[in-house]
């Protein structure tokens, strides 16, 4: 934070270097600048809303990527092959 007064950028671009530089989501960068008293409580929110549009656009996008697949064919790739198979050779006999 103490390179932050020496440029004349403005503070999007500021909160955009600083966050690539320490890892962290501009938001993190954002709510550390917001309480040394770097931004406001008003540039604060327009960088709020910036980042939750942006991961929520992402989150629509990998949504319409995925494929539905069926329950069936995902049921033994979640849970071992050994329980599946329990399940289904027990099923039938009602002894689970």
């Amino acid at each position: 934070m103490h390179q932050w007064g020496n440029t004349s950028a403005d503070f999007r671009e500021k909160i955009s270097v600083l966050n690539k530089s320490f890892k962290v989501s501009e938001l993190v960068i954002a709510r550390i600048a917001l309480t040394n008293g770097k931004i406001s409580q008003d540039n604060y929110r327009t960088v709020y809303a910036e980042v939750i549009k942006r991961w929520r656009e992402k989150k629509r996008k990998d949504k319409e990527k995925e494929s539905i697949v069926p329950f069936a064919i995902t049921l033994p790739i979640r849970n071992s092959s050994r329980i599946t198979n329990t399940v289904i050779e027990l099923g039938p006999v009602n002894t689970i």
